[in-house]
């Protein structure tokens, strides 16, 4: 596996967007990441699986184009 930046987009219950540079690790076209259980990253994830990738520096400043997935 080759680790990898991108901002991860997650949603709060309202719809609005919360944006997170992670390390990623991507295998046969998936990518994994690890966060804490009790990140505000795993909260949302927790009522919705809706995400948004876009690869990034590790400072956070966008590289290309955004992708939607489902975590």
């Amino acid at each position: 596996m080759r680790s990898r930046t991108a901002l991860l987009t997650t949603f709060r219950r309202t719809g609005q967007p919360v944006t997170s540079p992670v390390s990623l690790a991507v295998r046969e076209g998936r990518a994994y990441f690890v966060t804490a259980a009790d990140s505000g990253k795993a909260k949302r994830l927790a009522h919705t699986d809706r995400v948004e990738l876009a690869p990034s520096t590790t400072a956070g400043k966008p590289l290309g184009g955004t992708v939607a997935g489902r975590a």
